[in-house]
């Protein structure tokens, strides 16, 4: 059971992600599975990504390095709401399953590029890119301080012709600036 929750090997981290996947599809339809039917459909993607943001850090702990004091530690820690989760990690892996849902392709693009107030060029990246009338579309989601978005701000003015609209979701409320929307994180599945 140790391998199973420590071990680096491919085959253990696949095998783990499975077992995520396969509670987090259980628990998203428990409701129908139970004869209730009260989860909108297109919220079970969400529930899922949620389930297995969740588990990862557990089952990471559980693994630990061997000692039995570790489990109490992780039980402590869940029961007084202490345990460290990666909001950032669980808000992008709820908005990769709401586009992969909605048909979207899930594209992480890197790209160089060189301010002009830098000296040499930097390596940038953005969460999520979508194409609307074949034109790009980035997406940055944030969990938080969404004020601060360099890497976008970058991008948009490398490819500024081949931008149509940009959309940050975040965990605020919906707000336009020129062709910026931020949309909060329940709207995503207007994407």
């Amino acid at each position: 059971m140790s391998e199973f929750l420590a071990s680096n090997e491919w085959q253990w981290r696949l095998l783990r992600t499975i077992v995520q996947g396969v509670l987090g599809v259980v628990i998203a339809n428990l409701d129908l599975i139970m004869g209730w039917c009260m989860l909108d459909p297109s919220m079970r993607g969400l529930v899922v990504a949620l389930v297995m943001a969740v588990l990862s850090p557990i089952m990471a702990a559980l693994g630990g390095d061997g000692d039995p004091q570790a489990g109490d530690d992780l039980y402590r820690a869940l029961v007084t709401g202490r345990l460290d989760i990666n909001e950032g990690m669980v808000v992008e892996n709820a908005v990769a399953q709401t586009l992969a849902a909605n048909g979207h392709g899930l594209y992480f693009p890197e790209y160089s590029y060189r301010p002009a107030e830098a000296k040499r060029e930097s390596s940038y990246e953005i969460d999520f890119l979508i194409v609307r009338g074949k034109r790009l579309c980035p997406i940055e989601v944030k969990s938080s301080g969404y004020k601060s978005h360099k890497s976008f701000d970058y991008f948009t003015e490398k490819y500024d012709v081949k931008v149509n609209e940009r959309f940050i979701v975040y965990t605020k409320n919906l707000a336009r600036e020129g062709n910026l929307t931020y949309l909060p994180l329940y709207m995503a599945m207007c994407l």
